[in-house]
This record gives structure tokens, C-alpha cells and sequence, in this order.
């Protein structure tokens, strides 16, 4: 059978139907963990309030669907004040995002005065590594996760992880796509220690072991998320101009995490950097998100060349791994082998975040 007969019909690809019940089954985790009772809204919304005191404060759960709204200026506001400059996307790639619906879902919790306290943005990627059969797969990336101060200890964060898994299943099965992961790119250790216990997502920073026995973390520098539409180049988040010299500089390291579908600790460096491709192509280019901007033809092309150094340069740093090998990690194991590894005279190299 080819792919695009596999495609035409989900009953035919085992795995596409396997991890749509793995997703579902993260999903009802999620929902059994959960301190908080839901409402169905007239508009469309969600309202959520705790189910052991009917007195809590109640939240209103929301997608933002319409690029053009009040709400998404709100929520680049927010977003400006929990991210650096560099991290930020511009106001135009918001909204192209939300606009594209099929591969976006951008969740909000409001409090009862109608102010944003928490948010999930993310996406939904298309890959193919080449060579394997049974058709298209898709990851899901979290790219923006934030909770205002004063409401950390809620856990209304996971209210969110549920509507954008929700979201990403629907998608994956309208394109009959096998979903093999959730990815997050955790912007310090606290983010990371986060991801991998406070999430209930439970996810792994990815690392390599070399010929040597040293382990490494897998270098994770994005590429710039800001363009310039005429040059092609970056733009500097300080100057707000076109970047020059070192153009890597401009990247965002980040600890490259993710949840696989299937449980299971280790995947092939190949499909991780066809991953990665998928999530720059998406993140990065005038093709994706950034190509709501008409930039001229020349820029594409260097826009391009741009990213596919960043590409380069992660494929040349984990060529060295053992067997071609990427391991699953997650905080506190991570922490044991440092410790063995060190007692046997050996290294274990982080990212720099």
C-alpha cells in the first residue's frame, strides 16, 4: 500500500490510530488530576472554578480565533511582559498564527475582571523523514507558556495543556497523521525542571552520548524569530535594525525537550533534526508564520540560507552522537547520570541557557 492510500484512510495506518488513543489517554490523566469543574459558556468559552470550594474565583478558559480582535493585542502585551525581546514573535506572526487554524491553537485563562493570567500557545508540525513508510507525521510544540505571578499555585496551566492537546488531536486526525510528539523548548533550568515535573506532561530534555562516554545536552539555538523584509537579516532586538556580523549570536538557546507518544526514551538523531527543520521552517521563514510580511525575493533566499545555517551547525554538533542515538532524559535522571558520569571521570556538557 502507498502513502497516499495509508492517508486516504487512518484505519490503515496501526500508528496514526495508536497515538490518538496515547493522546487521549494523556488527556484523561490531565482531566482526573484536575482540582477544577467545568462550564460550557453560550460564547464558546469555558468556565472553571474549583471543585472542592464553589467560593474560588472562577476562570474563563478561551480560544483566540479572530486575528483582528482586541484580545490579541492583550495577549501580546502579556506576552511582553513574562519573555525577553528576542523570544517575542511580532504582533503580524500572532496573528498570522491564530489565523491558521488548522496548525495553531492559542489558549488564555482570564480572571474574573477579564485579565489574561495564563497562556498556552502552540503549534501543530508536519514532518517526514525520508525513507520510512506509512505517511506524514506531526509533533506538537508548546511555544509559549506563561502563568501571571500571583496564580502559579493554581495549576491553571494544565487547564490549557488539555484544550491544546484537544486541539492538536483534532487536527492530527483531520490529516490522518501519526502525532509522535509534544515538544518544549524550556528557556532556563527552572523551565526545565518544570517541564519535566510540574507539567503533568512529564517531558525530556534530549541528550547524546559520544564516542568518548561524555554525554552532551542537544545544542538548541533557534533562529532569530524577527525579520527584516527587505535585507533578509535578522532584525537586532536592541537596535530594531538589521543584524550584522556573527548572525548566530542573534539565535535563542533554549533546552530542547520533548514527550514521546509512544513512552518511549530515545529516537534517532535524523528524526529529531527532521523535527527540528519542521519547527524552524514553521517558527523562522518568510514560508511560515513570518511570511504574513512581503518581503522581496532576495530576502526570502537569504532568510532561508539564514535558517539552514542554524540547521548546519545542530547537525554538525550531534553527528558525534553514539550510534546515531538521541536519548530522553528527564530532570532527576538527568542528575544521577551527571553524578556517575563524574565519579567515573567523565563529563556531562549542558546547554548554555
Amino acid at each position: 500500500m502507498n502513502t497516499n492510500e495509508l492517508l486516504s484512510n487512518p484505519q490503515e495506518n496501526p500508528a496514526a490510530i495508536k497515538s490518538y488513543k496515547k493522546i487521549e489517554g494523556i488527556i484523561s490523566g490531565l482531566e482526573k488530576r484536575s482540582p477544577y469543574s467545568r462550564q460550557n459558556e453560550d460564547d464558546g468559552g469555558i468556565t472553571i472554578f474549583e471543585s472542592e470550594n464553589e467560593e474560588s474565583e472562577a476562570f474563563k478558559l478561551c480560544r483566540i480565533t479572530d486575528p483582528d480582535s482586541k484580545e490579541v493585542g492583550k495577549l501580546v502585551e502579556f506576552m511582553g511582559s513574562h519573555f525577553k525581546p528576542e523570544e517575542l514573535e511580532s504582533l503580524k506572526k500572532t496573528q498570522s498564527a491564530i489565523r491558521d487554524k488548522n496548525n495553531s491553537s492559542y489558549y488564555v485563562l482570564k480572571n474574573s475582571k477579564g485579565e489574561i493570567v495564563s497562556i498556552s500557545l502552540g503549534s501543530l508540525h508536519s514532518f517526514a523523514s525520508e525513507g520510512e513508510t506509512g505517511g506524514e507525521k506531526a509533533f506538537f510544540s508548546f511555544d509559549y507558556v506563561a502563568t501571571r505571578k500571583d496564580c502559579g499555585g493554581k495549576k491553571l496551566d494544565r487547564e490549557l495543556y488539555m484544550e491544546s492537546l484537544k486541539s492538536a488531536l483534532q487536527n492530527a486526525r483531520t490529516r490522518k497523521q501519526e502525532l509522535v510528539a509534544l515538544l518544549w523548548g524550556a528557556i532556563d533550568r527552572r523551565v526545565e525542571i518544570f517541564a519535566s515535573r510540574g507539567t503533568g506532561l512529564e517531558f525530556q530534555t534530549a541528550c547524546f552520548e559520544d564516542a568518548e562516554g561524555n554525554f552532551h545536552e542537544v545544542p538548541f539555538n533557534n533562529p532569530p524569530f524577527s525579520w527584516d523584509k527587505n535585507t533578509g537579516l535578522p532584525i537586532d532586538p536592541e537596535t530594531k535594525k538589521p543584524a550584522e556580523g556573527n548572525l548566530e549570536k542573534y539565535g535563542v538557546p533554549e533546552i530542547l525537550m520533548l514527550r514521546m507518544i509512544n513512552e518511549e526514551n530515545e529516537i534517532t538523531a535524523k528524526e529529531l533534526i527532521d523535527m527540528v527543520k519542521a519547527y524552524w521552517e514553521y517558527n523562522c521563514t518568510f514560508k511560515g508564520t513570518a511570511g504574513v510580511i512581503e518581503a522581496s525575493e532576495e530576502a526570502i533566499k537569504i532568510n532561508r540560507k539564514i535558517v539552514e545555517g542554524f540547521i548546519r551547525t545542530m547537525e554538525n554538533q550531534i553527528v558525534q552522537a553514539e550510534g546515531g542515538k538521541i536519548m530522553l532524559l528527564g530532570a532527576r535522571e538527568k542528575l544521577e547520570l551527571k553524578k556517575r558520569l563524574e565519579a567515573g571521570g567523565k563529563e556531562f556538557i549542558m546547554s548554555e541557557v
